[in-house]
């Protein structure tokens, strides 16, 4: 609704930008999720609707879970799972729809 808001007070005039593999090599892993989040905040806060970061900090736990972390001789590391989008294997009607088979044996993991 704050962006709804936002943009009818405000509409954008800027060009989109072209990301091409990028959304899925970078915007798909928690850090860089986690930093265009805070942007958008920021810029929802500058047009006076002000959210606290810290009230979406449980969604992104629950987004993307941390699988552990460790430090040792001054290094960090920290896993957490990222999105994976699954791809359509095939698809057929069904008696409720649409039925889609998907391969979700893959997983994406965020080492940092």
């Amino acid at each position: 609704r704050a962006l709804v808001a936002r943009f009818w007070q405000q509409p954008w005039h800027g060009k989109l930008t072209r990301w091409g593999t990028e959304l899925h090599d970078r915007f798909l892993l928690p850090t860089f999720v986690r930093m265009d989040f805070d942007d958008v905040l920021d810029d929802l806060a500058q047009c006076g609707y002000k959210f606290e970061k810290s009230w979406f900090d449980p969604h992104f736990e629950f987004r993307f879970p941390l699988i552990g972390q460790v430090a040792a001789k001054g290094i960090e590391l920290t896993l957490r799972n990222a999105l994976e989008p699954w791809h359509v294997m095939g698809e057929e009607g069904s008696a409720g729809g649409t039925v889609r088979y998907v391969d979700s044996s893959l997983e994406r993991v965020e080492v940092r």
